[in-house]
């Protein structure tokens, strides 16, 4: 493997363990969530999770979605990561 291949399996890897950190958030968010509504007088720390969850959600699918777009853009002169 070169560089770039392992780069790119290194951001795609890294995008997936966000996605599924932010995932973890999110339903954390929607657990304090129902418990809220179920609890009226329960005050509810989800706009926490809320707030780290979904950009992390975007940030993780971005990753996964255009990481052969960063790896052109760090390795400009090397093939494409998915050649051999």
């Amino acid at each position: 493997m070169k560089a770039p291949n392992i780069f790119g399996l290194v951001v795609r890897t890294l995008g997936l363990l966000v996605l599924l950190w932010s995932v973890w958030y999110l339903a954390f968010a929607i657990a304090f969530v129902v418990r809220a509504l179920h609890d009226a007088g329960h005050e509810s720390d989800a706009s926490v999770y809320f707030t780290t969850g979904i950009p992390g959600f975007i940030v993780g699918l971005l990753l996964l979605r255009f990481g052969r777009i960063v790896v052109r853009f760090s390795y400009p002169n090397e093939k494409e990561d998915s050649e051999g």
